[in-house]
């Protein structure tokens, strides 16, 4: 019989999420390091999008907070980067679902201020 357990990871907004890993594993994770980073990129992009949605129909967001909105458009910004260079297929997170939520991201933020550094 094998055992699992139970671990807790920290999403974006630093939320806990559960996750299942052998009794035996030190350091959970599901895919390889490289997979691994893009599952965490996908996690977070999940995270931040429900939040937007959230703030664009006026329910309670954690983007209504100017830091965390700034954070949030500059981690999805250093994701795009991540998804558009090199040669490699991302089948987790599609390079154009990054660049649409950092479109949509950056237009929401700053059609409410004329200084970038403002987001």
């Amino acid at each position: 019989m094998d055992l699992y357990k139970i671990s807790l990871g920290r999403d974006f907004f630093d939320r806990p999420y559960d996750r299942l890993s052998a009794s035996e594993d030190t350091k959970p994770q599901w895919f390889c390091g490289d997979c691994s980073r893009e599952k965490d990129f996908q996690r977070d992009i999940r995270s931040i999008r429900l939040e937007f949605e959230n703030l664009r129909e006026g329910r309670s967001s954690l983007l209504s907070r100017p830091e965390t909105a700034r954070k949030a458009v500059e981690r999805v910004a250093l994701i795009e980067q991540y998804v558009k260079r090199g040669r490699k297929v991302h089948t987790l997170l599609p390079p154009r679902e990054v660049g649409t939520l950092l479109v949509d991201l950056t237009r929401h933020f700053l059609q409410d201020t004329n200084d970038p550094d403002d987001i």
